[in-house]
């Protein structure tokens, strides 16, 4: 068994290199090296080499397999890009809709009768009433998939998607197809359907993720989405192997442990892995739970390493560009640490409990404690890479809410099957099963409103803190410490530093004069302004990011130690100014929002933000006139629109005042309403200007470079097709003698301001 999980290791361990640390260029070489070596090893004879021999030629088949695969899709889709042609295509799943087009993905023909996967955005919404299986034919402008926003991006093929298709004309049918087309993917609509036929409004979201893995509506609703992912709870709804063992669980009880219930259990699961979309974690759990059935009928014991390495390797056999799946990565990580620490943390848990009834009623619970504890050593460098932040209290919210979700996900199934036998029947198995999705969701959002439930990891000091950690664990490994100290102790440290070192990045961004800050959010612009215990916000938006504005935004303000946003000025709302907006309501207490008259509505986002606000009870000012806000030593002059009707641009201007620092935003202001400022309001001298629409060269115009008297510009800006910074503007701003930092180049952008100087933090 062992020779098995060397060749699956090795092959594994490849492709992972090929993936993130070598060249294209390097990897037919690197097969080539290795295979030379693996064959001089094997003509050695030598029997103890014969592990070096597997290992050196399996590697030599994971790098050969991964530039072979490549070269086939990758590389076939680079050299489509840019490219607009008729498109033959098979559909593979139902179209997604929004307001204004369609997704679908597809497997779109290519020459030679080679296929690649597809993700068609349809404009005309011809697609809209596609159904899986039909064949269809539009033209398209052909776009790689492994770039977004002008950077790699490798989200798409790592589930096997290559092209984005932007369909230039409607789709014409060339075949339907019939009810058995995609099976998989037609049950699993059908169990959508199901789901909300059943199921109360308020619940349907989290259920068709908890059963089906279907997030689609999840991460629309911003306010479920951040008390699951915060709490720590957000493993429970990608299917993997949590889910995997409630299946097999449920069925097990209906039909026993004999080789019948096993088989059926292979069967079912391997369906269900189909039915939720065959992602790599659910794939993983399949494949192990799989060999663990089998094993007691063919007679054969079990081996976990084994059966892992087997696991990844054929995935990475399906799909190598895989491995840059996240859902791959905390999968595997988290079965690696359960493998390694689970069983001896659920002994240390429970030696206090093995005798009485104590120890049965806990079994569960501390199960599930010692689980969340033990996916951490491998788990959280990904979670901090990945999603910039920690769950600390995730193993509480595991504890309380193991029993309830597999309840849930058992009874969100059976509910939809009797429902199919008596409507009736299935609703009334429903209602318990709501609450207990109720219940899920309520202590998610309990747990992330404990101080400290997250470690966001925004600063300088979080990675050598977690190093320092992992350092401390691994030498009380190896001390002679009582054995149930050995975790306690490091763990106890752990904690004490990082809420010392919470607390200091606290004070530091507390006893300055004042902090601003343009935060690196792509193609848009969030400023932020702190002066002792005050923050106020300008604007929070962005076109070309790949993570929600408001997320980044609330990250960065609650690891230094913010506690509410005083007031959040929105100079205008486009998208790249306000589509950040929902996301920090759910993140931060906002006391305060100002918008100016007459801001656009047409795009849907000041109409939702203004119903939000007031189901949070923010207080939400039209600003019709200038005013002035007063936060200690920080004050904010705003002042209202200055157009009349001829000018199409609805635009407050700030000019904010840490004491004697003074700094003008103007948003997305003309050259033509930057001078109708300059004679309504009182002539000042700004330290620091905001660049005008990002550097557009129609804004900062010399009028207003000179008449501010800023020595330091900000652009805050990204990846666009519009130019920006136009040339035409760096080189204003560099004749009226302005030190220019842009987010693009910079990243976020600090200036701490004392005694009337600002100096940019390194």
């Amino acid at each position: 068994m062992r020779v098995l999980a060397v060749i699956c290791f090795s092959f594994s361990a490849a492709v992972f290199a090929a993936a993130f640390l070598l060249p294209f260029s390097f990897l037919f070489p690197f097969a080539g090296a290795f295979l030379l070596f693996g064959v001089l090893v094997v003509l050695t004879r030598r029997k103890w080499l014969r592990p070096l021999a597997l290992f050196l030629l399996a590697a030599a088949c994971g790098f050969a397999w991964f530039a072979s695969h490549d070269l086939f899709t990758v590389a076939r889709a680079r050299e489509l890009h840019g490219t607009t042609r008729l498109i033959h295509a098979t559909v593979l799943d139902y179209p997604l809709e929004s307001s204004h087009y369609c997704r679908v993905t597809v497997s779109a023909e290519l020459e030679n009768g080679r296929t690649l996967d597809a993700l068609v955005y349809d404009n005309t919404m011809s697609l809209a009433k596609a159904k899986p299986g039909d064949r269809v034919c539009f033209e398209a402008k052909i776009s790689s998939s492994d770039m977004r926003y002008g950077e790699p991006y490798d989200v798409y093929i790592a589930r096997d998607i290559y092209l984005k298709l932007n369909t230039r004309s409607e789709a014409v049918w060339e075949h339907h197809a019939g009810g058995w087309a995609k099976l998989p993917v037609r049950i699993q609509h059908a169990l959508i359907e199901r789901i909300h036929a059943v199921f109360p409004e308020d619940c349907t979201a989290f259920m068709k993720s908890l059963m089906l893995g279907d997030k689609s509506d999840l991460y629309r609703d911003e306010e479920l989405y951040y008390s699951l992912s915060r709490a720590g709870n957000m493993h429970a709804l990608a299917v993997s192997g949590l889910h995997i063992a409630f299946l097999v669980g449920m069925i097990q009880l209906l039909f026993g442990r004999s080789p019948f219930g096993s088989i059926l259990c292979i069967v079912l699961v391997w369906c269900f892995v189909l039915i939720t979309g065959a992602s790599p974690s659910a794939v993983r759990a399949a494949v192990m739970q799989t060999l663990l059935l089998l094993a007691p009928v063919l007679r054969r014991e079990n081996d976990p390493p084994t059966t892992i390495s087997f696991a990844l390797a054929l995935i990475l056999l399906q799909n190598p560009r895989a491995a840059a799946s996240v859902s791959l990565q905390l999968s595997f990580a988290a079965m690696a640490g359960i493998l390694c620490f689970g069983k001896k943390l659920y002994g240390l848990f429970m030696e206090p409990f093995r005798k009485g009834l104590a120890g049965k009623l806990l079994a569960v619970p501390v199960s599930a404690a010692a689980s969340s504890l033990a996916v951490l050593p491998f788990t959280v460098p990904l979670m901090a890479l990945h999603f910039g932040y920690i769950p600390l209290l995730a193993p509480v919210t595991s504890v309380l809410c193991c029993i309830a979700i597999s309840l849930c996900f058992c009874g969100g199934y059976l509910s939809c099957i009797l429902s199919l036998l008596s409507f009736p029947l299935g609703s009334a198995l429903a209602w318990p099963t709501a609450w207990l999705s109720r219940y899920i969701v309520w202590i998610s959002g309990v747990i992330k409103d404990v101080p400290y439930s997250v470690l966001y990891i925004d600063l300088p000091w979080c990675g050598v803190w977690l190093f320092c950690v992992y350092l401390l664990f691994i030498l009380f490994r190896f001390l002679p410490v009582r054995r149930g100290a050995k975790p306690l102790l490091p763990a106890a440290a752990a904690i004490l530093s990082m809420l010392l070192l919470l607390n200091l990045t606290r004070l530091r961004y507390e006893k300055a004069d004042g902090w601003f800050t343009a935060l690196d959010v792509g193609q848009g612009q969030c400023l932020c302004a702190m002066s002792g215990e005050q923050t106020v916000l300008i604007d929070c938006g962005s076109q070309s990011s790949l993570d929600n504005v408001g997320e980044l935004a609330g990250r960065y303000l609650i690891a230094r130690g913010r506690e509410q946003i005083d007031a959040l000025i929105l100079t205008h709302t486009d998208t790249d100014h306000v589509n950040g907006v929902s996301m920090l309501m759910e993140m931060l207490p906002i006391e305060r929002i100002v918008v100016p008259l007459g801001a656009k509505e047409s795009n849907g986002y000041l109409p939702a933000i203004r119903e939000k606000a007031e189901q949070k009870g923010i207080d939400f000012v039209t600003l019709d006139h200038d005013i002035q806000l007063v936060y200690d030593v920080l004050t904010l002059n705003l002042y209202a629109p200055l157009n009349t009707g001829e000018l199409k641009d609805t635009e407050l201007f700030a000019a904010i005042h840490f004491g004697d620092y003074d700094v003008l935003v103007t948003g997305d202001a003309s050259a033509q309403l930057e001078r109708r400022f300059l004679k309504h309001a009182e002539p000042e001298d700004y330290e620091l200007l905001i660049v005008g629409h990002h550097g557009s060269k129609n804004s900062s115009s010399t009028e207003l470079l000179e008449s501010c008297g800023a020595d330091t510009a900000i652009i805050s800006v990204g990846y666009n097709t519009y130019g920006h910074p136009s040339q035409e503007t760096l080189e204003r701003l560099a004749d009226c003698g302005y030190n220019v930092y842009r987010t693009d180049e910079d990243a976020d952008i600090e200036i701490r301001i004392e005694d009337g100087h600002g100096e940019k933090e390194r």
